[in-house]
């Protein structure tokens, strides 16, 4: 499968610490369309070997 459109952004958690998350071609259009600073997400992924979290489902 070839990923066409990548969304990469920091995200805070509620302990301060911050992780790097990236979304490819839907999930990137839909992150870039919808997520602005300071929202609250909830989101589902995976970590890869770059220790970013891979996002495969997410909502606001």
């Amino acid at each position: 499968m070839n990923k066409i459109s990548v969304a990469k952004t920091k995200l805070k958690l509620e302990n301060e610490s911050v992780i790097v998350i990236k979304g490819y071609d839907e999930m990137a259009d839909w992150m870039v369309q919808n997520i602005k600073k300071e929202d609250e997400v909830i989101l589902q992924g995976k970590i890869n070997t770059k220790m970013e979290v891979e996002v495969k489902w997410m909502k606001r």
